[in-house]
């Protein structure tokens, strides 16, 4: 062992000046090399992943203008229904007319029907972390709990007004073949039960009941609205279903969304 560290420490002392100078310089060249690559493949990783959320939001924000087209489709036609159903409960209780038929069916609210391929795969890949920034990942967290909450109250919204159609029936009211619809229509076929204090209660049920879901499809429709803002804004355009601007109310609901992502 002393012999080894005897020629050792001959052969250092050979070495000169110059040698140890270039020996150093030599090491400072491979760590730095060392050093550099790493940092490019950090550079390269970072870049890869800022590629991948920009294309993870391009592709939720088309999902989220796919989902706010039928979102507002469904409100205003159900909002639509609501009017109708207000009016026909007005000339039955308040003024005495026998309803038309097409109450019996008031209770109806449409399932909903939403795109989630993309928010599914992002959940099961790394979840919201997957986002760029904080205002994507609250926007899209606040729809996707809407989302799920508007599904559980559709659930006890059908089981509070399961259908029960032998008083319907029972009423005289029954389906007719429309020619220019191409579908059945219903029709009274007797004015019978326009009195029925308990018909009345349950329409009247049926019509509060209807409003309430009717609100939460409203609150699900202006959650998926701002969603869209915030991701339109972060890559660089504006949230359009079905490549048209959004108008009114909507738009404002989008544009505040945007500008509080750019606070």
């Amino acid at each position: 062992m002393l012999a080894l560290w005897r020629r050792v420490r001959g052969a250092v002392g050979d070495i000169g000046p110059t040698e140890w100078a270039l020996l150093g310089i030599e090491t400072v060249a491979v760590v730095g090399g060392i050093v550099i690559a790493f940092q490019l493949e950090q550079w390269a990783e970072d870049r890869r992943e800022a590629r991948d959320r920009d294309e993870l939001a391009e592709r939720l924000l088309e999902e989220a203008e796919d989902s706010v087209a039928i979102l507002r489709a469904e409100r205003d036609l159900m909002a639509e229904r609501g009017t109708s159903v207000d009016t026909m409960l007005k000339a039955w209780i308040v003024d005495g007319k026998c309803p038309p038929a097409e109450l019996a069916f008031s209770r109806y609210h449409s399932p909903l029907n939403v795109p989630t391929a993309v928010y599914d795969e992002m959940i099961g890949s790394g979840g919201l972390a997957l986002l760029a920034g904080e205002r994507e990942r609250r926007a899209v967290a606040h729809y996707a709990a809407r989302r799920m909450s508007f599904e559980q109250r559709q659930e006890h919204y059908r089981a509070a007004t399961n259908y029960d159609l032998a008083p319907v029936a029972g009423n005289g009211i029954r389906p007719v073949w429309d020619e220019d619809r191409q579908f059945y229509r219903l029709e009274r076929t007797r004015e019978t039960g326009c009195d029925d204090p308990t018909q009345q209660l349950q329409a009247v049920f049926d019509a509060q009941m209807f409003k309430i879901q009717q609100a939460s499809r409203v609150d699900l429709t202006d959650a998926a609205i701002s969603m869209c803002g915030v991701l339109a804004h972060h890559v660089g355009r504006t949230c359009s279903p079905n490549d048209a601007p959004l108008e009114g109310r909507d738009a404002d609901i989008a544009r505040d969304a945007a500008q509080e992502a750019m606070r």
